[in-house]
């Protein structure tokens, strides 16, 4: 099979992973039979989809220039991204334009075989990882969430956390903020830039933070220059 980089790689048929996924989401079900999923069950569900997203679309993005801002990055989650993945393109992309994004999937093929709404909901959390894993190795930090309307069909938000903005990271601290939403999904708005400094709007006590990555960056200068002389 050729991809979207005209090379040719091997592919595993679609039935045989959607019926894999069904067994996964399964047992994570299974894990606690007598009532729903809890916390740590829902996050390693969404976290595998959120390495999957990670080195998905870095292969995707490959041989791309480089994103401009978050609304190109969204359309190519929509579309490139989604085809890849789902063999179709997202149905709508709704956004209000302060980080907010609607990707509406009429027909998502993980939903076809669901009975009901309660049941299809677990069946959203990898996918809900997957797109936040591509964010993140795009260098956006977000939050996503899925809601279903009438069975096939379901939406995601996507809200990216602005005031940690893209422009003026460094990869060490993309890298960190990625495995920080994993752990704390709710620390969106506090997300310290431990790497490359403060950000420019914050909580004060965030802004005495620093890197020690940063210091021993500079100690490695030092060190350097004093080999020289």
């Amino acid at each position: 099979v050729t991809g979207m980089a005209g090379v040719r790689r091997k592919e595993v048929a679609e039935g045989v992973f959607d019926l894999l996924y069904i067994e996964i989401v399964d047992s994570f079900l299974k894990m606690n039979p007598h009532g729903p999923m809890d916390d740590i069950t829902l996050a390693k569900l969404e976290g595998m989809g959120f390495s999957t997203g990670q080195r998905l679309v870095e292969r995707y993005t490959r041989d791309r220039p480089r994103f401009t801002d978050q609304l190109e990055v969204v359309k190519f989650l929509c579309k490139e991204f989604w085809m890849e993945v789902f063999k179709k393109q997202m149905d709508n992309l709704r956004t209000n334009h302060r980080g907010t994004y609607h990707l509406f999937d009429d027909k998502f093929r993980w939903l076809t075989r669901i009975a009901n709404k309660e049941a299809g909901a677990h069946y959203l959390l990898f996918p809900c990882g997957l797109i936040r894993g591509a964010l993140a190795n795009l260098g956006f930090v977000a939050s996503v969430s899925a809601d279903i309307t009438t069975l096939p069909r379901c939406f995601f938000t996507i809200k990216i956390n602005s005031s940690q903005g893209r422009r003026g990271c460094c990869s060490c601290c993309i890298a960190f903020a990625a495995a920080y939403c994993t752990l704390h999904p709710c620390g969106l708005t506090s997300l310290p830039h431990f790497f490359c400094g403060p950000p420019r709007a914050g909580p004060s006590v965030l802004r005495r933070k620093r890197c020690g990555g940063s210091r021993l960056r500079r100690s490695t200068r030092e060190r350097t220059r004093t080999i020289r002389e």
